[in-house]
């Protein structure tokens, strides 16, 4: 619930998940592996998270407590207009296989705790106002 409040969710447009039901794992939109929305294990852990090309999270940051999620495999938030830097507890993460947050107004520097995400195999954050040299320990990985 802390995801959806801290990027504005009553606001997002495409996406009605808290007035349809209050479980989390059920917010998902479409059919399939690649449902937009939120997807959990059998065990009700947020494994994914995944939103394109809707820009209902205008102004939104990515809150640090995404930290908290360390059973996630894959966060994808493509042209959602999210705004701010990549928290450093994105380095939490460590299940982490993909990322995606292209399209975005981020700004600021790539977080070297990325470079603690041993599983990641692809991270895309291209169409971005990054700055800076991209951390020594992501070229590790």
């Amino acid at each position: 619930a802390y995801f959806y409040y801290s990027t504005n969710g009553p606001s997002w447009n495409r996406y009605n998940f808290m007035s349809i039901n209050n479980n989390v794992c059920r917010w998902n939109v479409g059919n399939g592996e690649y449902a937009d929305g939120v997807h959990c294990n059998w065990d009700g852990m947020i494994v994914e998270i995944e939103f394109n090309d809707d820009d209902s999270f205008r102004g939104s940051i990515i809150p640090r407590e995404l930290g908290l999620l360390t059973k996630l495999t894959r966060l994808q938030s493509v042209d959602t207009a999210l705004i701010g830097r990549i928290p450093t507890e994105v380095g939490l993460l460590t299940k982490l296989t993909g990322i995606d947050l292209s399209s975005n107004e981020l700004t600021g520097r790539i977080p070297s705790e990325i470079g603690l995400l041993t599983q990641l195999a692809s991270m895309w954050l291209s169409r971005n106002s990054l700055t800076g040299r991209i951390p020594s320990e992501v070229g590790r990985l």
